[in-house]
């Protein structure tokens, strides 16, 4: 070293750095979800090599995130531990430089002294948490972006009806595929943001009925709440386009899992009016010619009405007033109202209706498909 006008002038120096070797480490990692939108993460790294000391290090995150809503149905703590381990030679030990050579200081014209590099074993271990964070993140939005197992059981083999169910739906997933696709239509119809409280869902069963019922599928509540059985009745399998009637008789349970009941107290007229409004996209589009009727201002748009007409003027009243059906599925979250559909509305159903009928006197059915279904996907 050599000095010039007080300051130190380094010579260049050219080491032979050897082959690094590599240091073995064990990751731990743990998810503890405190409610519906934290989630807390723990991580410990932990170097294995024998021939230094073992360097040791634990943290702990807290993240907020909303797409845990759907995935945690309680506000109770629960904790899901998810393990990553690297016992492979993956990272680089930190290469000290021999103590014979001579060391190159920095100074500056107000302070002398030797800056000392933070060891390379700490910066990795570190990066090793980082991206362990990173995937843990990713795995744990996956998981909530799921919101509910899906089982499908297998029916009788001993009728033909049974048969044809597994080899169509089960075997190769379709009946699954079908739940996804017409779930995710249906939440996105009911719950377009946050701003909807999304009914708990946590387990759907789907299988195919021992025996006929009125109804193409019959939904009843599973063991724990949130848990919903699926009943599609071996009728459906009779129909002419058997995947476009079991894609329908799915859509329809679906529906009537999100829908809210008002706490009970829902007519179950209008929760099946609303289920069958969800599935129409489900099906093909028939229109009918309607009869001449009379219209007072004492005929009703709900009484008296099949699933489908009712389903109709709600459409008609969704095209009208954007939103209608979500905000009337939100409002019948709480206790049941008969003013809850005024106010999803934001003015008196009388009116509408009243406009409703006089079009479908004039021009037949005014309303056309609620959404585009592609059941091609699902399938």
């Amino acid at each position: 070293m050599t000095q010039d006008c007080g300051h130190q002038k380094a010579k260049d120096i050219i080491i032979a750095r050897p082959r690094p070797s590599y240091t073995k480490l064990k990751t731990k990692v743990k998810i503890k979800i405190k409610s519906r939108s934290k989630l807390r993460l723990s991580y410990q790294l932990q170097s294995l090599d024998e021939d230094q000391d073992q360097a040791k290090m634990k943290t702990e995150i807290e993240l907020s995130t909303p797409r845990l809503s759907p995935l945690v149905t309680k506000l109770e703590e629960v904790q899901v531990p998810f393990f990553l381990q690297m016992d492979q030679a993956l990272l680089p030990k930190a290469i000290h430089t021999p103590t014979n050579l001579p060391s190159t200081t920095v100074t500056n014209s107000s302070n002398t002294s030797s800056a000392a590099s933070p060891s390379t074993l700490a910066l990795l271990i570190r990066l090793v948490a980082f991206l362990s964070l990173a995937v843990v993140s990713m795995w744990a939005n996956y998981e909530a972006s799921k919101g509910f197992e899906i089982t499908i059981l297998s029916a009788d083999t001993h009728t033909a009806t049974g048969r044809r169910f597994n080899l169509m739906f089960v075997s190769n997933g379709r009946a699954a595929r079908l739940i996804l696709s017409s779930s995710d239509f249906i939440e996105r119809m009911l719950y377009p943001s946050e701003l909807y409280p999304r009914k708990p869902v946590r387990r759907i069963t789907l299988q195919l009925a021992v025996q006929n019922f009125a109804e193409s599928v019959s939904v009843r509540p599973g063991r724990l709440p949130g848990d919903f059985v699926i009943l599609v009745s071996p009728s459906v399998m009779a129909e002419t386009n058997v995947h476009i009637s079991v894609a329908s008789a799915v859509q329809r349970g679906m529906a009537q899992v999100w829908l809210w009941n008002g706490q009970g107290g829902a007519p179950r007229s209008l929760l099946d009016s609303m289920a069958e409004y969800l599935t129409m996209p489900a099906r093909p589009r028939h229109h009918s010619k309607h009869k001449d009727f009379s219209i007072t201002t004492n005929t009703s748009c709900w009484d008296d009405r099949s699933d489908i007409d009712v389903a109709r003027f709600l459409q008609y009243c969704e095209e009208r007033r954007h939103g209608f059906v979500a905000r009337l599925n939100r409002a019948m979250q709480g206790q049941w109202d008969e003013n809850m559909v005024d106010y999803a509305l934001g003015s008196p159903s009388r009116e509408l209706c009243l406009a409703y009928l006089l079009l479908l006197r004039h021009e037949g059915d005014p309303s056309g498909p609620a959404s585009v279904f592609d059941l091609k996907q699902a399938m």
